[in-house]
């Protein structure tokens, strides 16, 4: 290879790292100060105590944050006190407006309420806005047959409305389907079994 020819070579792997390295640099930097921005702002919202004075503005301004950050999926809502939005406060029963050691409660799509009842054997609907529940599984009364429920503790709703309540009393999952007056045993015998573990001599 003669010199002119080891010279165009040395130079063109030169001009290429040194571009290379040009815009890795460029982009590293331009990286970085995304990051910074993005922090800033979250401990900027964070830092910022909106009086009660005021219209909520650092409120409004994390969410913009969040909105950039993960997308308009995420919807946040912020309150100081606590809103009762099913049962009457200090008072149980089992009206339709009470609950007796309500055990757990999850949301639909809809943002409407169920709420595993666990004293009163049952789990309540509520629809969103609404102080008054509807009993969608059990009736009140313990039993094991298919028709009631005994110390309900959880509740899940699916994709189709349907219901899997957790049946404590009845150590068994039960499905009930959206509407029906009775629910199907998916899992668990209705019967707690107590394994003995035998002593080894």
């Amino acid at each position: 290879m003669s010199t002119i020819n080891k010279q165009n070579c040395f130079f063109f792997f030169y001009n290429f790292d040194y571009r290379f390295s040009h815009r890795y640099f460029i982009v590293s930097l331009f990286a970085m100060l995304l990051v910074m921005m993005i922090v800033g702002a979250i401990l900027l919202a964070l830092l910022i105590k909106p009086k009660k004075t005021t219209s909520g503005t650092a409120v409004c301004l994390f969410s913009i944050v969040l909105y950039f950050l993960i997308g308009p999926k995420a919807v946040l809502r912020w309150n100081r006190t606590g809103v009762t939005v099913a049962g009457i406060t200090g008072s149980s029963g089992m009206t339709n407006t009470t609950l007796n050691f309500p055990y757990d409660m999850t949301m639909d799509y809809a943002n409407n309420l169920y709420i595993a009842d666990f004293i009163n054997n049952r789990v309540q609907k509520y629809l969103f806005g609404s102080s008054f529940g509807q009993t969608i599984a059990g009736n009140g009364t313990s039993s094991s047959s298919q028709y009631h429920l005994s110390l309900p503790t959880h509740v899940i709703v699916d994709t189709n409305g349907d219901y899997y309540i957790t049946d404590r009393g009845n150590h068994r999952i039960q499905y009930w389907r959206n509407g029906a007056i009775f629910g199907t045993t998916v899992a668990g015998t209705g019967e707690k079994k107590i394994h003995k573990c035998s002593s080894l001599d």
